[in-house]
């Protein structure tokens, strides 16, 4: 998986730590014939934290038969807050799930099933109504140069991000996920 980011911020004048945010959970290919409405993404992080303008959760195509390094699904974040109990929750449109009360909670309900997918998805998201199933990488970024969906961040498909618009990222965490059928060479 791509990775990156800096250290925990310490702000010794007021004595606190901030962590950056992670990504705590991800159901992106639950079990029975239909991932929507059933995956969800939950990230973790300071209480109450605001993701500043920039804040992105990005997916890239992991499979060597596709585009590796290619960007198929954007969330935007910017704004959104981290509950009071360190957690922040995207769902998707008409979901199962009952997540805590502290919790930040954001659910589609945007005109279309699933994640929705730009003006159809109400919680900032860009791509598939549902994620790919296969091999892939979620990158947890803040930037001033906001990623594009298809935008190849690894041209010549070696595992490493080559896109110049990438050196601008600060990578606040990252997860690889590999297809159990997974098109390693």
């Amino acid at each position: 998986p791509y990775r990156g980011g800096a250290p925990a911020i310490v702000d010794l004048a007021a004595g606190r730590v901030q962590a950056q945010p992670v990504i705590n959970e991800l159901l992106i290919n639950p079990p029975g014939t239909d991932d929507a409405p059933n995956e969800y993404i939950e990230l973790r992080g300071t209480p109450n934290y605001v993701f500043p303008a920039g804040s992105y959760l990005i997916v890239l195509e992991g499979d060597t038969s596709s585009t590796p390094g290619t960007i198929d699904d954007i969330f935007e974040l910017a704004g959104r807050t981290i509950g009071g109990n360190g957690f922040l929750v995207l769902l998707q449109k008409n979901h199962p799930y009952s997540p805590h009360p502290n919790a930040s909670v954001y659910v589609n309900t945007g005109t279309d099933d699933g994640w929705g997918s730009g003006s159809t998805s109400s919680i900032g998201h860009r791509g598939n109504t549902s994620l790919e199933n296969g091999s892939k990488t979620f990158l947890l970024i803040q930037t001033t140069n906001p990623p594009a969906l298809g935008m190849d961040l690894d041209a010549n498909d070696d595992g490493r991000p080559d896109h110049p618009q990438y050196a601008s990222w600060l990578v606040w965490d990252s997860v690889g996920v590999m297809d159990l059928h997974a098109d390693i060479t």
